[in-house]
């Protein structure tokens, strides 16, 4: 199944920290508005299976069965699971299994056989008791709950007098709720809070006595040690302590013994401190189990085994007794990991379940795995799997494997496996990219690819499980004109041709989806069999890719692939060639720091990693370009011919501008008065090209939007561009007409910064710095495309006196600094609404200056690696820098 990081409990329990409050407290309007949600959420979901057909019963709601979808395409966040115990019911008059579920969230009514899809209804009203903070407490088979003046009532399960209704009755159910009396000596008491246990009750009365009702095995506090006692509404138990568990033991044995990984075999030493800390869990489990009557733990594993002082020459001692009793179904409450087979399959237990919890730990001891596969192997004529049942019928075939229709064994669903034969691939790249196929279909996990649901090695034999579809495009093709009653040479009416429109349209998203990851996939054998139909569809999408075996990441414009792959009736001329790419620009810009709203700055080290240390760039040295400047400071149309330039291989081609008809595919923009950018973002897709020394290095293009508004303070904005010019070998500073006011407070604060650098190492800190000034409207003065220095910039930008100090420390920062003189980029730019980028929108005078401007810092003679202490910087070695500043400025 898909995992999900977190379940409604971790909301429930983690909620009030959240909003800074007590349990106990009430909730403020906002964490009740987000509770509201996620109930109505929760509400249409179990909606949804009482209106299956049949309707489903859950029977098991509970909120750790409750899942919390955090990347989710919908709007919607939750998810049910755990269908263990569901049940279709067909009619009213249908009987059920009596007492199944979690017992704090069952319904009264499930102790009988008769009972409906309301016994679900019951379960999410006590969750939506958790969930909103009202006063309630459930036992295994009874609920009591405190009214708002102060009063108690009781229902559920009374074998034992437990809900305070009144006699104990071995068969009586309370099913209406039941107000309990608290008098004594004839006084009344108000209760403010109450307690249950499995079979007993507690109430704490608002001046501090206790009440305790139910059944009295030492429960109820009557006539027990002074080693026990009830304090605020807490029963307390003393115990010895022990400092260690056996969890820490595994945890830390295999490094104290020089051992590398769980994999790598133990020494004589380690193996025998082993064998007797296993030796010792056994004898306190055989101690259990002679006791008089036996005692069945039912929930060791290594935290409940404590490392205590020696006596009777044993270390280890057990712990957490709370289960250790004998029933015939299994409690929520046990670990899974532990779970015997019997338990799970609702067997009566005995004193063997805790020999398989103890075999359990052995294994965690010894670094072993030894459990058996759930599912019993099945062998047909065709293939071989413990997982499925594969039928006869083979419904395709690839280059190198077969495709199989499927029921498995257990859901009893159909669907698809890919079987290929690695014994038949003697080269190891070629198997490598078998293997890639799988994790290419578990990262393209969206609506436009066939779902993935599995994979697994067995018998080298690579087995991939997937939706199974009936249908593919080339049905469609080869059958639509008979359905249309037309020859296949007729023209098509508009109802077949609308038909075809929408496929071709949703094929077209679905390819434009791989073009758009991170980083772009090409799939290479694109055809109609590889274009799956989706008949029960529940977004309103039909289309589905498949067979990833061919498909590839291409990560750059200069990156070479393997020819002469795919369909040869699909395959694009270029693909007979080594260069060739998915025919779109590849990439996307991706954030790598913010500044939060509290000024702290917050790395996505996910995020940098995939850009700095992927294979073809980690080790070489790298060239960071960014670009600074003010919201409106003609900073995106740069950054996006910067794109197109890199894009083009470095200028390799004069038209690298390319069509003027064709808006720029790059960082996010628009006009207006919204900003785009926060924080830092790079560009995802690195670019590799030649210096002249023969050394290949790559371009990564940073974008930094300093952000100078209202949420930011000067500090932070400084702070941004702080960082960003530390880990960039080219700053370019944007800059319109002239340097505001704001430019100079950030530059003030940055020069400090810039000043304590040169005072702790004694040498220029930084490398390049450029000064562009945009919408310069007095070229008699100075003419456009002018390179100049500082001094140009002072010359020109009418400034306070106290701007040259600023300029002296930057100067003193900096090992070349310069600036350069652009024209107004023209009215379109400016005023359009819906500006998007293309050349034809800019004067010609800006289009002239940009062929001039942009080769000037990007070109491979031009360009400024990265260098820190003297020495070229790696992109695995710019990543660490990254750790290193953020830590300093956070």
């Amino acid at each position: 199944m898909d995992f999900y990081a977190r379940n409604l409990q971790t909301i429930i329990d983690n909620k009030h920290i959240v909003f800074g409050r007590e349990p106990e407290d009430p909730m403020d309007c906002i964490e009740y508005f987000i509770c509201c949600e996620i109930f109505k959420e929760l509400l249409e979901s179990v909606q949804y299976l009482h209106d299956s057909c049949p309707p489903v019963i859950h029977r098991d709601l509970k909120p750790q069965n409750v899942m919390i979808d955090q990347n989710n395409n919908n709007n919607r966040f939750i998810k049910l699971c755990d269908f263990g115990l569901a049940t279709d019911h067909m009619k009213t008059s249908i009987g059920h299994t009596c007492n199944v579920g979690t017992h704090a969230y069952m319904a009264p009514e499930l102790h009988q056989r008769r009972y409906n899809n309301k016994v679900d209804i019951y379960s999410l009203g006590v969750i939506a008791m958790n969930l909103f903070v009202l006063f309630d407490c459930c036992g295994d088979y009874h609920s009591l709950v405190v009214t708002g003046d102060d009063c108690v009532y009781g229902w559920g399960y009374n074998r034992y007098g437990q809900t305070g209704c009144g006699e104990q009755r071995s068969t009586e159910v309370i099913i209406s709720p039941m107000k309990i009396q608290f008098i004594d000596n004839g006084i009344e008491y108000k209760i403010r809070g109450i307690y249950c246990g499995v079979y007993s009750s507690f109430a704490v009365t608002t001046d501090g006595r206790v009440f305790s009702w139910g059944q009295n095995n030492s429960h109820l506090g009557h006539n027990i040690s002074d080693n026990t006692w009830f304090e605020d509404n807490k029963f307390y138990v003393g115990m010895e302590l022990c400092s260690h568990s056996l969890v820490k033991i595994l945890s830390l044995k295999g490094t104290a013994f020089g051992r590398q990984s769980a994999e790598e075999a133990m020494n004589s030493s380690e193996f025998f401190i082993s064998c007797q800390i296993f030796a010792e869990l056994l004898k306190c489990v055989q101690h259990l189990h002679d006791l008089s009557p036996a005692v069945i733990h039912r929930n060791l594993k290594p935290e409940n085994v404590l490392i205590g002082g020696k006596a009777e020459n044993l270390c280890l001692k057990l712990c957490d007794f709370g289960l250790s009793h004998v029933f015939k179904s299994l409690t929520s409450k046990r670990d899974p990991e532990y779970l015997s087979p019997e338990e799970t399959d609702g067997q009566t237990v005995d004193y063997k379940t805790d020999v398989y919890s103890a075999a359990k730990i052995g294994e965690n001891i010894f670094d072993m795995q030894l459990t058996n596969k759930l599912l019993a192997p099945v062998t047909t004529a065709t293939a071989k799997s413990p997982r499925l049942r594969l039928n006869l019928l083979h419904i395709g075939s690839g280059g190198f494997g077969d495709v199989y229709k499927v029921k498995h064994k257990l859901d009893q669903e159909i669907y698809a496996i890919k079987v290929i034969k690695l014994l038949d691939i003697y080269d190891d790249n070629k198997r490598q990219d078998k293997l890639n196929e799988v994790q290419k279909l578990a990262k393209l996990r969206s609506e436009y690819v066939v779902n993935y649901r599995n994979s697994w090695l067995e018998d080298n034999h690579l087995f991939i499980q997937m939706d199974f579809y009936t249908q593919n495009l080339q049905t469609i093709l080869n059958t639509k004109h008979i359905v249309f009653g037309r020859e296949p040479k007729d023209p098509m009416d508009c109802i077949e041709y609308f038909i075809c429109c929408e496929i071709f349209r949703e094929l077209l998203e679905s390819v434009q989806y791989l073009h758009d990851s991170c980083p772009p996939v090409i799939h290479r054998d694109l055809k109609p069999a590889n274009v799956l139909i989706s008949v029960n569809n529940i977004n309103n999408r039909f289309i589905k890719l498949c067979d990833f075996g061919l498909a590839t990441d291409h990560m750059n414009t200069s990156i070479g692939h393997t020819s002469n792959l795919g369909t040869h009736a699909y395959m694009a001329p270029e693909i007979h060639q080594r260069r060739y790419n998915n025919k779109r620009y590849p990439g996307a810009p991706i954030q790598v720091l913010k500044v939060s709203a509290e000024g702290r700055v917050k790395l996505d080290l996910e995020a940098l990693s995939a850009i700095l240390l992927r294979d073809s760039i980690r080790d070489k040295p790298v060239v960071v370009v960014s670009i600074a400047g003010d919201f409106h400071s003609g900073k995106s149309i740069m950054r996006d011919f910067f794109l197109r330039y890199l894009q083009s291989g470095c200028g390799t081609t004069p038209d690298w501008l390319g069509s003027t008809d064709t808006s720029p595919k790059g960082f996010s923009w628009r006009s207006g008065s919204e900003r785009v950018t926060t924080g830092i973002l790079m560009w995802s897709e690195p670019f590799c090209v030649k210096l002249d020394d023969g050394q290949e290095v790559a371009i990564v293009l940073m974008d930094t939007q300093r952000a100078l508004y209202s949420e930011y303070t000067v500090k932070d904005s400084a702070t941004l561009f702080a960082l960003s010019t530390m880990t960039s070998s080219i700053q370019v500073f944007n800059v319109t007409d002239n340097l505001q006011e704001n430019d100079i407070e950030m530059l003030d604060v940055f020069a400090e910064y810039g000043r304590l650098a040169v005072e702790a190492n004694g040498e220029t800190p930084f490398q390049k710095l450029m000064f562009l000034i945009q919408d310069w409207i007095i070229p008699y003065e100075n003419p456009y495309d002018q390179k100049g220095d500082l001094s140009l910039l002072m010359k020109r930008l009418h400034q306070p006196a106290e701007m040259g100090r600023i300029m002296r420390l930057i100067q003193s920062c900096f090992s070349d600094i310069g600036c350069y003189v652009m024209p107004y980029p023209g009215g379109k730019v400016a005023t359009t609404e819906h500006f998007d980028g293309r050349t034809a929108d800019i004067d010609s005078e800006f289009v002239n200056s940009l062929k001039t401007f942009v080769p000037l810092m990007l070109d491979p003679k031009n360009v400024v690696v990265k260098e820190i202490g003297g020495r070229r910087v790696t992109g695995r070695q710019l990543m660490e820098y990254f750790k290193v500043y953020i830590n300093v400025f956070d």
